[in-house]
């Protein structure tokens, strides 16, 4: 929501009513699927809000900043940052790795898929959408496609509120999708 607020603040984007059902849509998905009953810990909280503002700056700066760029160009950048950052924590010895040939490998897997994969394919949708606010709702659907995983994979159970909000979700990504292609109807 917040991405969607700054990019229409400082004017990067315009506004329609398509796009602001999309971002209530996702929302109200998000708000729906997340269990309020549970005991929530503050830092935790507090850190899934830093988080997702980080994660909502990255969008933004990297619409803004490397629209133009390859994304292994970008890529190359977020690895040499991430190997930095937790060089600090092996040289002191507070970081564990994997010494098993099967952790090693699902290390290497979640390395290769999880991470360099998916932002991978996250750069080049920003670049491709050119919108901050369009890319945020649609990578909102990895809530929906965690889900449909955790059930595939890890037998996990899905309760009727996660289902339905990541209908919304995904639903929301749909309108975005077609309001792109009512904007791009209306240029030609």
């Amino acid at each position: 929501m917040y991405i969607f607020l700054l990019s229409v603040l400082l004017r990067y984007e315009p506004i329609s009513w398509l796009k602001l059902t999309a971002i209530s849509l996702a929302v109200s998905g998000v708000w729906v699927s997340v269990e309020l009953d549970a005991q929530l810990s503050m830092i935790g909280l507090l850190m899934g809000l830093a988080a997702g503002a980080s994660y909502g700056s990255y969008i933004m700066l990297s619409n803004r900043y490397l629209g133009g760029e390859n994304p292994f160009n970008a890529l190359r950048w977020v690895t040499t940052g991430a190997a930095v950052s937790l060089t600090f924590p092996m040289l002191s010895g507070d970081a564990e790795l994997p010494n098993t040939l099967s952790g090693m490998g699902a290390a290497l897997g979640l390395s290769l898929i999880c991470t360099l994969l998916s932002m991978v394919l996250l750069l080049t949708g920003t670049r491709l959408m050119q919108r901050s606010s369009d890319v945020s709702v649609i990578a909102s659907t990895e809530i929906g496609t965690t889900l449909l995983l955790a059930w595939l994979l890890l037998d996990a159970v899905i309760t009727t509120n996660e289902m339905i909000g990541s209908a919304l979700i995904f639903f929301a990504a749909l309108l975005i999708v077609f309001a792109r292609r009512q904007e791009s109807g209306r240029l030609q």
